[in-house]
């Protein structure tokens, strides 16, 4: 967009297909136009000629951006249990926490805002997820304003745990949105346990409620990791605990799950099949 000011009737050109052009097309002496008006997606090559002069003052009070249109709550969508401008889903940033909890295959329909608090404050919204086994959480946003999803990192060693005393306070992994435009987010495998997936605002002014730039949906899904036979302990990846499983039962071992090839036997071929997938499990 451009912000053009001159003395009437004096205009800014742009050159299209038909030549030079104005940007604008006065019929008054104050005249808004966007991408859409004449030439409005061409730069400004020059001017039209003199107009009027005189002094001026602009004020700009506020930026805020128009409602990219409706983002519509799916059938069956699980509505947010927190009105625009209220706090009852904080997670850790309230005392005491409080969260959604949120079942695997739901998409949520909530709404966010920022300033409607005071200054500087924005809404956060807390859901709270179950993995009942290893898997991958993925989401997918779509809000009318600029939105940050993700989930809530844990501090290592406490994944899981759902103990607001061991998250970092960051979002990680995360995905950035703009108006009407979908985010997603895709974990690398995670261990059982309890969740917090985020959505908020990316800024923290000029979003009050009411305005048609509030609603958002939010697409929470669960999925199995892939096979990992060599987790024996189920954590998500292969590592020291399963390498001390394995070793303990060395030998003639018949139906044991460390007996990776299956030949009745824990061998140099299971431990090389579980060194090749030492790490997080695909």
């Amino acid at each position: 967009y451009y912000l053009a000011i001159t003395g009437f009737a004096n205009q800014p050109l742009s050159e299209g297909p038909g030549g030079l052009q104005p940007i604008f097309e006065f019929d008054s002496p104050v005249e808004i136009s966007g991408p859409d008006g004449p030439g409005g997606m061409d730069p400004i090559v020059g001017w039209s000629g003199g107009g009027e002069t005189g002094a001026y003052l602009i004020l700009l009070s506020g930026v805020t951006f128009l409602p990219c249109g409706e983002v519509p709550c799916p059938a069956g969508g699980l509505a947010e249990a927190e009105p625009c401008g209220g706090d009852e889903n904080g997670g850790c940033n309230v005392v005491p926490p409080a969260f959604q909890p949120v079942p695997c295959g739901a998409t949520i329909c909530g709404t966010s805002q920022a300033g409607e608090s005071g200054p500087g404050l924005r809404d956060t919204d807390w859901y709270q997820v179950e993995l009942l086994g290893p898997g991958r959480i993925i989401t997918r946003g779509l809000s009318q304003f600029p939105h940050g999803q993700g989930l809530i990192e844990y501090e290592p060693g406490f994944e899981g745990s759902g103990d607001c005393a061991h998250v970092t306070g960051f979002v990680n992994p995360v995905a950035l949105g703009d108006p009407c435009l979908d985010s997603v987010v895709a974990t690398d495998c995670l261990p059982a346990g309890t969740y917090f997936v985020f959505m908020s605002q990316q800024g923290f002014e000029d979003n009050l409620c009411g305005f048609g730039t509030n609603d958002y949906t939010l697409e929470v899904q669960c999925v199995p990791c892939a096979p990992c036979p060599a987790d024996f302990d189920h954590s998500g990846d292969v590592g020291f605990t399963d390498l001390l499983s394995l070793l303990a039962v060395w030998g003639p071992c018949v139906k044991c799950v460390e007996d990776l090839d299956g030949d009745g036997d824990v061998g140099f071929v299971d431990l090389l099949t579980l060194l090749a997938a030492w790490g997080l499990c695909p």
